[in-house]
């Protein structure tokens, strides 16, 4: 979502609290990535510093008292007011900022999967980065009962790692094409190497209802942008 991350320099040496060697190691590294993004093109310097910034998030955990989600990487702690950006994801966007149906239709997945696995969770905790992004989010990770949220999410096909900079998902070179083809070939990967005979006879309709899931939804977006293969015509 954001592309732009701008610093707020008072917190972050606040959050961070860093001993004199770690902070004079900081500032070496900030040199390098400085001189770095004044060399290379931009595209570079900008996952160099996302890269950074994530590096040299604070070691402390932080209680998320009242967690609400906005959206699959988006979270408001109501009980203070901060509004959080997930440090190591993207997600796809929804409503009218989404640019095809199928971005819509994941992004709401992602914010209902990411406001079902908050509200199971005992506790909510984040680790700040010493960024604050252009829409004044907070980038920080977040966690539910020490699971990371943005990992979660990612295993489920709900969004991809986030490198500091915007890609598009729709299109036939979108994300929602890259995440299916892989959903699919994880998938047919995880069946070549199961003992289905005792698999179906201990879980057979749990199983069939799982492996069918997956495919089918890799399938309807691999379909929809044109991507159909011999084994998708044929119903694998």
């Amino acid at each position: 979502m954001a592309v732009i991350d701008t610093i707020d320099i008072a917190s972050a040496w606040r959050a961070l609290a860093l001993t004199q060697t770690e902070m004079t190691a900081m500032a070496a590294a900030a040199g390098v990535v400085i001189l770095f993004g004044a060399l290379v093109p931009t595209g570079l310097a900008t996952f160099a510093w996302h890269t950074f910034s994530n590096l040299m998030a604070e070691r402390r955990i932080r209680p998320v008292a009242t967690p609400r989600i906005v959206d699959g990487d988006t979270l408001d702690d109501a009980a203070t007011g901060i509004r959080y950006r997930l440090a190591n994801i993207d997600a796809p966007e929804t409503g009218d900022n989404a640019k095809c149906f199928r971005e819509s239709e994941r992004g709401e997945e992602a914010a209902a999967t990411a406001a079902y696995l908050v509200s199971k969770a005992q506790t909510v905790t984040v680790r700040w980065t010493f960024r604050v992004d252009r829409y004044g989010r907070r980038v920080a990770f977040v966690q539910g009962d020490g699971a990371d949220l943005g990992e979660l999410l990612m295993a489920r096909g709900l969004a991809r790692p986030w490198r500091g900079k915007r890609v598009r998902w729709c299109g036939r070179k979108g994300g929602l094409v890259a995440i299916a083809r892989r959903s699919r070939a994880a998938c047919l990967c995880d069946l070549q190497g199961l003992d289905l005979v005792r698999a179906l006879s201990e879980h057979g309709d749990l199983l069939e209802a799982r492996v069918l899931q997956s495919l089918h939804h890799a399938d309807d977006i691999l379909i929809a942008h044109g991507h159909v293969g011999a084994d998708v015509e044929a119903g694998v």
